[in-house]
């Protein structure tokens, strides 16, 4: 899949998450300083520089919608960002965010703390060459996916609000294309917005009681992309995930299940199959490349829409390749009563394995 067919996804999911008859909107801008953080011990000749960046936001809080009330009205929206490695052979980043800030105290208060977490897409100026660029072992392509926490606090003025935080960003392409070893980035930044001028919506106490249900259901799931070993030049080959889970959704805020799946990752095959005739790694024949996993998973609700993470143990992998357990993190979207589709990076440790779409089905 192409990167503007990503964006494409990940843009309409966003709007799916922020569309509302009543809102308040804001324009923010967060100027960033940090530094390239090396996970490995290897990147430390290429990392460890002082980093800026600068982001533009656009923010709505959606007061009528019930799950915005649950939730202590938190602001979402759009954000995009320069980023500058300052190191020559990384260059820079331009990256598109989702994001959820969530209030951490009383919305009636000046000072309010908040958490953000977010996720997106990013294009790198200087990914990896064998020729050109050979010191880039973190980034093997332009396209990257990306995600970001943070915590700060903000002071409400008369027009305008201000605050300082800390946060970290997390670039990769998610074995997508090797070199794949990703990066993070620390940083503090300052936080500055602006609620539009034009904007009449109030926030909207919902006088009625609404009782919720408990929810229990089965659901199928199928995840599929494309990746690459770490080796590279090997190419990129597709992988498939079929699986099922049990779901429980005892309070609108949350969802728990677990479920099992089968990992038929031809990458790994392929792998597999160079070690072999490199090596001899295998003198009695190459293990099965195919993996089951089970796994328990965790969902917050926002309406339609949920932010998933997941931890799993692999129950059946005779390669040995990767660890033992596995985590995943993601976000989906039911588009009918029934489907849902879903975008969401596979990681052992800190480092991913594959980025995945999904499409699943509710029984």
């Amino acid at each position: 899949m192409h990167m503007l067919d990503k964006f494409l996804f990940f843009l309409i999911v966003a709007l799916g998450i922020t569309s509302t008859q009543a809102q308040l909107n804001f324009i923010r801008m967060e100027p960033e300083f940090g530094y390239t953080w090396a996970h490995h011990s290897f990147l430390e000749g290429i990392t460890g520089t002082l980093t800026h960046a600068v982001a533009i936001q656009y923010a709505r809080i959606s007061p009528g919608q019930y799950w915005s009330q649950i939730w202590n009205h938190p602001e979402t929206g759009i954000e995009a960002v320069w980023y500058d490695f300052n190191q020559k052979h990384l260059g820079q980043a331009f990256a598109l965010f989702y994001f959820a800030d969530f209030r951490l105290n009383n919305r009636k208060q000046k000072g309010q703390w908040f958490f953000r977490t977010s996720a997106g897409f990013g294009y790198i100026t200087r990914p990896y060459n064998k020729v050109t660029n050979p010191e880039n072992v973190i980034f093997g392509s332009h396209f990257s996916s990306t995600f970001a926490f943070a915590f700060y606090y903000r002071y409400k003025f008369s027009l305008w609000n201000a605050g300082l935080g800390i946060g970290i960003r997390h670039f990769s392409n998610g074995n997508y294309q090797s070199p794949n070893n990703g990066i993070n980035c620390p940083s503090l930044f300052l936080h500055l917005s602006f609620p539009l001028k034009n904007d009449t919506a109030q926030f909207i106490k919902n006088s009625r009681k609404i009782h919720f249900k408990p929810k229990r259901h089965w659901q199928i799931f199928l995840r599929a992309g494309i990746n690459e070993t770490d080796i590279p030049g090997m190419g990129k080959f597709p992988f498939f995930i079929p699986g099922i889970q049990y779901l429980r959704q005892p309070t609108y805020k949350h969802t728990w299940g677990t479920g099992i799946e089968l990992m038929m990752n031809y990458s790994v095959k392929e792998l597999l199959h160079y070690e072999n005739i490199a090596y001899s790694t295998y003198p009695s024949g190459e293990p099965d490349f195919k993996r089951i996993g089970w796994f328990l998973s965790h969902r917050f609700m926002f309406g339609k829409t949920s932010l998933n993470q997941a931890l799993g143990l692999y129950l059946y992998n005779p390669s040995k390749k990767e660890s033992f357990w596995y985590s995943r993190l993601g976000v989906e979207y039911r588009i009918f009563d029934r489907w849902s589709v879903s975008y969401s990076v596979k990681l052992h440790y800190f480092m991913a394995e594959e980025l995945e779409w999904g499409i699943s089905f509710r029984l």
